[in-house]
């Protein structure tokens, strides 16, 4: 919930108060799974949110973090400006620059010293070690049966690439705000961890973006991404990937997508995931 808090001298500023509270005793798999992702973002904001919101990724202040003996969690932090907004082609080159200033942040090695410290230690909202009901789910036959088949060796290739960072994990527009300036800010980091940063690119494009992810759409944004990461990476004396690396992991990574959503339930541009 939203509050307004009052300074001794006067001023206010509005904050987002979060307290999650599970039940007690022995937890199912998905109150296990929801537990430890409320627990990762408020390390999120322990570790994380100050260092991106100092190189210009907005994302909430920490103001307190409190960590209750029944497990509950309450976490406070600053209300994000701007409004929700459906993601047009402006709206989606603020997404993709934030990203890639996210992900340069935390590339490669670094990665595993930020999850020492709290987070996922497999980013994402639907990678499959979580997400073996809905992999229990998915049909046998047909594509979607040869999917299915192939589902722990595309899990364990994206697992294996080379090209690791902390990712957002949850890149749905109801997770993001856009100022006047069409300049965005990002809630929700209860997925945040390392993965291949191709995940975060293909949840955008597959489940926010009014464009959908036709090949064409995909790779236009691909190569901004890569632009701009290479641009941040080099400004820390290191180097970028080639594209055509980049362009493999992505299509990976929809083909991972298209995984977990031939059994929980298809959404998004679904018709071109499926022909990716």
């Amino acid at each position: 919930f939203s509050v307004t808090a009052m300074a001794a001298d006067g001023t206010s500023a509005e904050l987002v108060v979060k307290r999650v509270a599970l039940p007690s005793g022995v937890l199912s798999f998905g109150d296990q799974r929801k537990k430890d992702s409320y627990e990762c973002e408020s390390r999120f904001y322990d570790t994380l949110a100050a260092e991106l919101r100092a190189v210009g990724c907005l994302v909430p202040a920490r103001i307190l973090i409190e960590r209750h003996v029944d497990g509950s969690v309450t976490i406070v932090m600053s209300k994000l400006p701007g409004s929700r907004r459906s993601l047009g082609e402006a709206e989606m080159v603020a997404v993709v620059k934030f990203l890639a200033r996210m992900h340069s942040q935390t590339w490669g090695p670094r990665a595993e010293v930020v999850v020492a410290k709290g987070l996922q230690s497999q980013g994402c909202y639907w990678y499959l070690d979580t997400r073996q009901d809905e992999w229990e789910s998915m049909p046998t036959k047909g594509w979607e049966g040869r999917l299915r088949r192939a589902a722990k060796a595309l899990d364990q290739r994206l697992k294996d690439d080379p090209h690791q960072c902390i990712v957002h994990g949850d890149l749905k527009s109801d997770n993001m705000k856009f100022d006047l300036d069409d300049t965005v800010s990002m809630c929700d980091f209860q997925y945040c961890g390392r993965a291949c940063p191709m995940k975060d690119l293909a949840y955008l494009m597959c489940c926010a973006a009014n464009e959908g992810c036709s090949r064409t759409v995909s790779d236009k944004y691909l190569v901004m991404y890569h632009e701009l990461l290479s641009e941040y990476l080099a400004a820390r004396a290191e180097v970028a990937p080639e594209i055509d690396m980049l362009r493999v992991a992505l299509s990976l990574a929809f083909a991972d997508l298209c995984r977990w959503m031939c059994g929980w339930g298809y959404w998004g541009d679904t018709n071109e995931l499926q022909s990716q």
